[in-house]
């Protein structure tokens, strides 16, 4: 291929077309290549057309789907537009770009979605003129969290302060962001450019972008075909293993690292509390989605049972006409702190409310899916999905609570169906260089994209991988999940070195300690070009990550490593 193109091309012609493609994401170097012949025969005047632009950043998709919606109304009403993930956005970008409608959404601690956190960053120390720019930002987010829409507040403030001109104010979405988000696309289509003749190639190019069969809004059905408890009976957040048995000719395109987004359903008892406190049967009809259903049916599968927003209470003062409540939304800052320490049943027994059905359900927040990791390797078990879950337990004012998601999964029965989708974590792959060594440092059920790891090595001839596994649980008897496979695939030789860190037996033992322990080895690995992966809970990486990144024993490595982009988290 190369003495082909040097025959071909001057050697600075073949070093422009290299630097170009550099620079491109997937998508532009996909339409490249199908249009490149379109590319010789069309008007020069399109380099002069206004480039409009909708481009977003996801974790669970909702950005992404609304993104797209924007996208295929807009090319319905003929005018020009692409659609570009902001995970794959380059900055130098934005000098062509006339129009720039960002979707993006709020995660954790008022953090962006893990796939764009270069994009965010580069965009805050970006220190260009961008009065060229017009721009209309959504923002996602979820108000029981202190820092709702953070990330898309944060990205309009910047591009204001780089001089970009904005369509109308930033516009926040809590979850249930879908007559937001409508009326948000409704405001912004007559902004867009017609479509010309010179755009027609490169909007309907656009639009064969490839997405999912199967979404939040499309989910599919699977069959529970094993649901096995990994941690001993004593331990009160059990940890469960589940496979689920994907229907024939189904294809999911998952790779290991990737996860599905679960739909749960509410636990039978919190419902059954529900509807005694509402004094209403559960047989009442309501309307969900534009769909006749029970209420009981409605509060089990959609409806949120204990976060109340700030939104709905305001509402059902007014409903109800509760002085109580109106005097107590009149405060925002009251009103957020009462919401931190009260549910929804909470909020039922200290409050009569006056509501019919259909306005209990359309006021509640809807029921949130789960994002879970895929344990299996689908290249070696190609019609599976495994699950590593933990029965999820919080102190919510002095009482403890189960998640509503890993109870509906640790306690669903085999032979039960589950609804899922698809969710990508592009930046959680395996190495491109398929030699290159590997550190995999897994805190809890954060196992389980490992143990997919090992399996797609195992199945996969052309990887060649070192591997080194760290593993911190709660004790060794009792926790060490997956043991049997591990020291299998240590015989094998598929797994290099193993260590582990119970803190139940040693409590004074951590992740850091096994690493000191093993520094010189650790540095070696990481000098030898090693990516390091961390998956489990975010406080857990949050600390280590800064201790490693401060000592000094530690301190060059580590800066080559995030340098280099060998470091991939994937952390709740």
């Amino acid at each position: 291929m190369q003495n082909l193109a040097t025959s071909l091309f001057t050697t600075s012609e073949w070093e422009a077309v290299a630097n170009l493609l550099k620079r491109l994401s997937n998508e532009q170097t996909e339409w490249l290549a199908n249009n490149l012949l379109d590319i010789s025969t069309t008007d020069k005047s399109i380099a002069t057309e206004k480039r409009a632009v909708v481009a977003y950043g996801t974790e669970t998709g909702n950005s992404k789907g609304i993104a797209q919606q924007f996208y295929e109304k807009a090319v319905h009403h003929n005018k020009s537009i692409e659609l570009i993930n902001l995970a794959d956005f380059k900055l130098k970008q934005l000098k062509q770009i006339n129009q720039l409608y960002i979707v993006c959404s709020t995660h954790g601690d008022g953090e962006p979605p893990e796939p764009i956190a270069s994009f965010y960053d580069e965009l805050i120390h970006l220190n260009e003129d961008l009065s060229h720019l017009s721009y209309a930002v959504l923002a996602l987010g979820d108000s029981s969290y202190d820092h709702f829409c953070l990330t898309g507040i944060t990205i309009d403030d910047r591009l204001r302060e780089l001089n970009a001109s904005p369509f109308t104010e930033c516009v926040e979405c809590d979850v249930d962001f879908e007559e937001t988000a409508e009326e948000w696309i409704t405001y912004c289509l007559p902004t867009l450019p017609n479509m010309t003749k010179n755009s027609e190639v490169l909007t309907k190019s656009r639009h064969k972008i490839r997405t999912s069969t199967y979404s939040k809004t499309s989910p599919l059905s699977v069959e529970v075909i094993k649901n096995t408890r990994l941690s001993d009976d004593s331990r009160s957040n059990p940890i469960h293993h589940l496979e689920l048995q994907v229907p024939d000719n189904i294809q999911l395109s998952l790779t290991a690292g990737d996860g599905i987004g679960v739909l749960p359903q509410n636990p039978p008892q919190l419902v059954r509390q529900i509807l005694s406190l509402t004094t209403f049967s559960g047989d009442e009809s309501v309307v969900v989605k534009q769909r006749a259903v029970p209420l009981v049916e409605a509060l089990r599968e959609y409806c949120d049972l204990t976060l109340v927003t700030a939104q709905c209470l305001t509402k059902w003062s007014e409903t109800s006409n509760n002085r109580d409540l109106i005097k107590l939304c009149q405060d925002k800052q009251t009103l957020r702190s009462y919401l931190k320490r009260h549910q929804l049943t909470d909020i039922l027994v200290n409050h009569s409310l006056q509501l019919t059905p259909q306005q209990l359900v359309d006021s509640l927040r809807p029921l949130q899916p789960r994002l879970y990791d895929v344990a299996n390797s689908t290249r070696q078990i190609q019609d599976e999905l495994h699950l590593t879950v933990e029965k999820y337990r919080y102190s919510w004012s002095g009482k403890l609570q189960n998640g509503i998601c890993s109870t509906y999964l640790t306690g669903i029965e085999e032979g039960e169906n589950l609804l899922v989708f698809p969710h990508h974590n592009k930046r959680f792959h395996l190495p491109t260089n398929q030699n290159s060594p590997i550190i995999l440092i897994a805190d809890g059920t954060g196992i389980a994209p490992f143990r997919a790891f090992i399996q797609e090595i195992q199945s996969n001839p052309n990887r060649e991988h070192s591997v080194w596994l760290i593993l911190r649980e709660c004790t060794f008897l009792n926790d060490f999940l997956y043991q049997t496979e591990w020291s299998q695939y240590l015989k094998d030789g598929l797994l290099t070195r193993l260590n582990t860190s119970f803190f139940d037996d040693v409590p004074n033992k951590s992740i850091y300690d096994i690493i000191q322990d093993n520094e010189e080895t650790f540095n070696g690995w990481l000098s030898a070009g090693a990516h390091l992966y961390l998956s489990g809970h975010k406080e857990i990486f949050d600390q280590l990550t800064q201790t490693l990144s401060k000592t000094s024993s530690y301190k060059q490595s580590w800066l080559q490593l995030t340098q280099q982009k060998r470091l991939h988290k994937n952390v709740y």
